[in-house]
């Protein structure tokens, strides 16, 4: 089964959905696009990664400390995206774009 994603197709219908971006096409605002949508994934990671760690240990956590990592996981997310990231926003900039994000 081939399950291919055009991400082209996937934007045009995201902006038709939402009038207010039908204006907006500046390279720069799809840039911020794309990179909250890879911070959104290595979030995702990041939370699917601690799930692999057991609970217990010396001190039991509790409900602050997990809202304070989830909160710290998402920052270190956005942070990494921002800069170079693991290059996700990179090729969805290029795919739907069809330029260089760098120029």
């Amino acid at each position: 089964m081939d399950t291919k994603i055009d991400p082209k197709f996937l934007a045009s219908q995201a902006i038709q959905k939402q009038p207010e971006l039908k204006g907006k096409k500046s390279p720069e605002e799809l840039k911020k696009v794309c990179q909250q949508f890879e911070a959104l994934l290595v979030n995702s990671m990041f939370k699917e990664m601690r799930n692999t760690i057991p609970d217990g240990g010396l001190i039991p956590r509790g409900q602050g400390e997990d809202m304070y990592r989830e909160m710290l996981d998402w920052e270190i997310a956005q942070s990494m995206s921002k800069r170079q990231g693991i290059g996700i926003a990179e090729v969805l900039y290029r795919q739907i774009n069809g330029k260089d994000p760098k120029n």
